[in-house]
Parts: C-alpha cells; sequence; structure tokens
C-alpha cells in the first residue's frame, strides 16, 4: 500500500472555507425525499437529497486529497468514538481528521443520509473546527 501524502496547507483551506457555513444555526444541508413527483404509482425508496454546498463540500474532499484509501469499514468502530466525544475531537490529529472525513464520506454512500446526520449533530463543523485549530498551530 502506498504511502498516503501529508496534508497541504490549502488542503485544508479548501474544506475550511465551509466551517462558518456547517455551524450556522439556520444551515440545512438538504431534505429527504419520500416520493418523486410524477412517479406514476411506481414504488420509490426514500433518499436524501442534498444542497448544493454540501455536494460542493463533497467534491472539495475528493478534489482535494482528503479521501484516501483505507480500510473504513474496520474503523468505524473508532470513528463513532470521536463522533460520540467531542473531548476526544479535540486530541485529534490531521490523519485522524482525514479518516474521519473518509469515512463519513464513504459510509453516505451505503447509509443514504449519514452524512446529513454528522451535518445535524454538528460533527463535521467539531471536525473542521479542530481541522482550523490546527492550520493555525502550525502558523
Amino acid at each position: 500500500m502506498r504511502e498516503t501524502p501529508p496534508i497541504s496547507a490549502p488542503a485544508m483551506d479548501a474544506i475550511l472555507r465551509f466551517l462558518p457555513l456547517f455551524e450556522s444555526a439556520d444551515f440545512q444541508s438538504g431534505r429527504w425525499v419520500l416520493k418523486k413527483p410524477g412517479g406514476g404509482g411506481a414504488l420509490t425508496f426514500p433518499y436524501y437529497e442534498y444542497g448544493r454546498d454540501v455536494g460542493e463540500f463533497l467534491g472539495a474532499l475528493n478534489d482535494n486529497g482528503w479521501i484516501i484509501p483505507f480500510d473504513w469499514l474496520a474503523w468505524q468502530e473508532e470513528a463513532a468514538k470521536y463522533v460520540d466525544s467531542p473531548a476526544l475531537l479535540e486530541t485529534a490529529d490531521a490523519g485522524t481528521l482525514r479518516r474521519l472525513l473518509t469515512t463519513h464520506a464513504r459510509m453516505e454512500r451505503f447509509c443514504d443520509g449519514h452524512l446529513a446526520d454528522m451535518l445535524g449533530r454538528g460533527h463535521i463543523a467539531a471536525v473542521l473546527g479542530r481541522l482550523a485549530r490546527l492550520r493555525e498551530d502550525a502558523l
């Protein structure tokens, strides 16, 4: 397995621009779509439709090296500790934040609305907040 390159300052800045948005009290990540209009009675499964900002955030993660190849399925239990404990998140290094963001982005592919839940609970904003503090300390 090849080594993951370090996270650059521009890569950090590319996703930190979303922090004020995700911290905003009136931020809405999207909505659940229960039935497609004009479905003609066909059964459709509910799915989560993300807003443009969340799509741009996911694009920024992909375009800036935040999504890395690793066994995120095996790491889910560890990720849950950071979700459940903001104090633990305050000790996370940039590599851990990268694994968390990878896990959440990948989990969304298997569990519709996962990212919406993490955004709604303030976890993604907390991850970005921790990243902002690490970025500031590096200056």
